[in-house]
């Protein structure tokens, strides 16, 4: 359970990284409602910070929902591999949950989503190393929403 709470810490981390990097594009913007004085977000931008937060949140549910499978938490932080690595049922369960399924994506369009973020935690980490990044916030925030659904149902939650 401790794993799902740290990859939960993680994708709050997002969340709070990611409001503020929407402040301070509004404040690039000149938009007069981002500059009250209530409002302490977006003074710097935040956007690899918080990809990283949510590339890692990734990892760990994916890591949680094996632990509450087999009770083991496997290494690396390639997202395909730890997806492909999971008993064949828990993935048909997480590519048909509502929250992917209601995209159409059939089984290659997912591996191809995956493969586009898999490599996320580790290339967002070092950001300053690449001239081109991009990441799939929606997907990875879809993929967190089925592995979760799936982790809770194995867990009888």
């Amino acid at each position: 359970m401790y794993l799902n709470m740290h990859a939960q810490d993680f994708l709050n981390a997002f969340e709070v990284l990611r409001e503020s990097n929407e402040a301070f594009m509004d404040r690039q913007s000149g938009d007069p409602s981002s500059f009250s004085t209530e409002r302490v977000f977006g003074t710097h931008p935040t956007m690899a910070v918080a990809v990283v937060c949510l590339a890692f949140s990734v990892e760990l549910h994916l890591k949680d929902l094996h632990q509450t499978i087999s009770g083991e938490v496997p290494q690396g932080h390639k997202i395909l591999d730890l997806f492909t690595r999971l008993p064949d049922g828990a993935q048909e369960e997480i590519i048909r949950h509502p929250s992917i399924a209601q995209y159409g994506w059939d089984d290659s369009e997912f591996e191809t989503e995956l493969r586009k973020i898999s490599e996320g935690f580790v290339k967002w980490r070092y950001a300053y190393e690449s001239t081109t990044l991009r990441y799939n916030i929606y997907f990875a925030k879809v993929l967190i929403e089925a592995t979760s659904f799936v982790a809770s149902s194995k867990r009888g939650l």
